[in-house]
């Protein structure tokens, strides 16, 4: 027996950990955003930053700034050009507290002094 369901255009999905919106969307941009969906979308391959750019109109130069905010966040794991899901743990859950409170200082002082 041959089984087919159509979702239409749900037949083509994929996950936003649930930590993007709860913690990282507040103090993210829509180049941060547009990065992590198409990296997110295209799970599994190998992405350049001229594919990225490319796709998301973001500027080649923004997307390392953009991937490190999602590492910064507890998003992934980062091994040279390598990104992993990040396994949470108390003391990752205290090092990304820290990096949030970095991050937002070094957004007021952006603000402030640019």
């Amino acid at each position: 027996m041959s089984i087919n369901i159509d979702l239409g255009a749900w037949n083509s999905i994929f996950a936003v950990p649930s930590k993007v919106v709860d913690e990282g969307l507040k103090f993210s941009d829509g180049v941060k955003l547009k990065v992590l969906l198409f990296v997110l979308r295209n799970a599994g391959r190998s992405v350049d930053d001229t594919e990225i750019s490319k796709a998301t109109g973001v500027n080649v130069t923004d997307i390392p700034e953009a991937l490190d905010y999602w590492v910064s966040m507890g998003v992934f794991n980062r091994i040279e050009n390598t990104f992993t899901p990040v396994k949470i743990t108390r003391n990752l859950f205290l090092h990304r507290k820290l990096l949030l409170k970095r991050n937002r200082h070094r957004n007021l002082f952006r603000l402030f002094y640019s």
